[in-house]
């Protein structure tokens, strides 16, 4: 019919069956709200890259490099302690973002 829409910068493959992959470079952080008992997030990636996690205070906590794991996912531990914590995210293919996640 002619008709687009806004959606996120994922673009599906269906290279494998019935399985979407993102085709272009991509960077996010999920969930971004999470509980004490359980601090731990992923990093959607399609490419490697590099990360830094700032606390609360703005101190630099973590640092590493990420590469896509299974379902393009890299697992991160928070520390388990409510607050804000910021991600830097830098992707090989020069995307950056910044992500913010509450540990309550």
């Amino acid at each position: 019919d002619g008709k687009t829409f806004m959606t996120c910068p994922l673009i599906p493959d269906f290279s494998r069956q019935q399985m979407v992959t993102p085709t272009q470079p991509y960077i996010s952080v999920v969930p971004t709200l999470v509980v004490r008992e359980n601090p731990v997030v992923n990093i959607l990636c399609v490419n490697p890259g590099s990360f830094e996690i700032f606390d609360p205070y703005g101190r630099l906590i973590q640092s590493g490099q990420f590469t896509p794991g299974a379902h393009n996912a890299f697992e991160v531990h928070l520390p388990a302690m409510q607050g804000v914590y910021v991600f830097q995210l830098s992707e090989s293919s020069g995307l950056q973002r910044t992500v913010k996640v509450l540990v309550e």
